[in-house]
């Protein structure tokens, strides 16, 4: 997923932007990448305890939300266009 973001960043013509939501999960691949990203312009991380969701079975569900069981880190990448014009 993450080499595919930055070869769309990378040969944009125009200004482009990522924001990417993944579980706190610093182990994995993708977190690792993200993190290390040369178009990472921002990023920030939502304690577990701070937020929720909207559960996808939702429907089936009495209570449609959920609590986070991990923290959450959201990415903000952007090529140097997007960043020119969409200011973290």
């Amino acid at each position: 997923m993450v080499e595919h973001i930055h070869s769309l960043l990378h040969s944009a013509a125009g200004p482009m932007s990522f924001v990417v939501i993944v579980p706190g999960w610093l182990d994995e691949e993708a977190w690792v990448e993200l993190s290390s990203s040369r178009f990472k312009q921002a990023f920030y991380l939502i304690a577990a305890k701070d937020h929720g969701y909207c559960d996808g079975a939702q429907h089936q569900r009495q209570d449609r939300y959920r609590e986070s069981t991990y923290d959450t880190g959201v990415f903000i990448l952007q090529n140097s266009l997007g960043k020119s014009k969409w200011s973290v």
